[in-house]
């Protein structure tokens, strides 16, 4: 396919094995992008999930096979030379001007992509966990290194030289506030779920993972529970099918759920597509990772539908957003006891809710839109 009306040609490179923030992120950047400006082409593994969230037409789709980097010796070694042949094939095909990465394999591999190429790069970096040893090698191949938050960033330029820090920058995902006016506003989880007209219900949307914290919110909605029968907890959120010790984690919260004879207050309902429908029907939003979360798009997207959010305080982009006592409760959630007390404050609370909903609205309409991430990308792109 031939582009001649579009003044730039951006290659994305996002495996999207599942749906987290990372891959929101760069869906929503790419569905608004401006389409006079820049002409978009997907490189990605055919997640179908992924693929039904973009919703323009004009943007190209080239589905490969980028696995993840675990398999060492020649097969692993053939994995990646696979990737980088197969990338620098569609960088030719078309006449890319930049390549922009999401995940640590596809910088790993987009970099040296490039390196053959001579195309320009741009990482962006979601998680803490890129590898020292990669980093400090790759750091000097991409033009620009974008970060999710300013805990990131901080991570990033503990992995990198110095010389290379001036090409570190923060871009906060932004929410699309037209897309959560569109949602669903009625409540029909009640009905789904069999619950009566007068539960209250306590959500937490994350994958199912031992350092998103379920167990301990779990421990929390024990004694929640115990001061209000009417609390139900409601987990959004699934597995990952490729990594056993999440499976095994799943398991272990099921078997958690029954041993605390919570049962009847308590729904697991995997992988969602409208989450923002969902939201809008919590009276609280939990947040309960145990490790330092990147950035937490899922408490902008509370915010943003109006629920009240207790959130930890474990580091990362969290602490970012939240204003304790202001637009939000920080907790400590491991331990569940204050975890509980927070969550029940807010459900007796109906003046501090309101309060704090209206002020983190306020926040995301000052600092998070879509439209805020769309300029400051397009400002990037143009000086790249």
């Amino acid at each position: 396919m031939g582009f001649t009306t579009f003044s730039m040609n951006i290659l994305i490179i996002d495996p999207a094995d599942f749906i987290g923030g990372a891959e929101l992120f760069t869906i929503d950047l790419i569905n608004h992008l401006s389409r006079g400006e820049f002409n978009i082409i997907v490189a990605t593994n055919g997640n179908p999930d992924y693929l039904e969230r973009i919703k323009r037409k004009d943007i190209v789709i080239e589905q490969i096979s980028l696995p993840q980097l675990k398999k060492r010796g020649l097969k692993g070694l053939l994995h990646v030379r696979r990737g980088i042949r197969d990338i620098s094939d569609l960088i030719r095909k078309h006449k890319v001007d930049i390549v922009q990465t999401n995940s640590i394999r596809a910088h790993i591999v987009g970099a040296l992509a490039v390196t053959r190429t001579k195309k320009k790069l741009i990482w962006i970096v979601h998680d803490f966990t890129f590898p020292k040893l990669f980093a400090r090698m790759l750091c000097r191949i991409p033009k620009i290194i974008i970060t999710c938050s300013k805990a990131v960033k901080q991570d990033m330029k503990k992995k990198t030289p110095r010389k290379r820090w001036e090409k570190i920058h923060v871009i906060e995902s932004g929410i699309d506030l037209s897309d959560v006016s569109k949602a669903h506003t009625g409540e029909y989880l009640k009905k789904e779920l069999r619950l009566k007209p007068d539960a209250l219900l306590v959500g937490h949307v994350g994958r199912i993972d031992w350092w998103k914290g379920q167990d301990y919110l779990l421990k929390a909605a024990q004694r929640v529970c115990a001061t209000i029968p009417r609390a139900h907890f409601v987990f959004v959120g699934d597995a990952n099918s490729h990594d056993p010790d999440t499976l095994s984690y799943k398991e272990k919260l099921r078997s958690l759920t029954h041993a605390l004879n919570l049962d009847s207050h308590v729904s697991f309902m995997g992988f969602q597509p409208d989450v923002l429908s969902l939201m809008k029907q919590f009276r609280v939003f939990a947040h309960t990772s145990v490790e330092p979360e990147p950035f937490g798009r899922v408490i902008l997207e509370a915010m943003a539908c109006g629920v009240p959010v207790i959130v930890s305080n474990q580091g990362g982009g969290p602490k970012e957003l939240i204003s304790h006592g202001k637009n939000g409760l920080l907790i400590d959630p491991k331990d569940h006891v204050a975890l509980a007390e927070g969550i029940i404050k807010l459900l007796t609370s109906p003046e501090l809710c309101t309060s704090m909903a209206a002020d983190a609205l306020k926040m995301i309409v000052r600092k998070y839109t879509i439209q805020k991430t769309v300029s400051r990308f397009t400002g990037f792109y143009k000086n790249v």
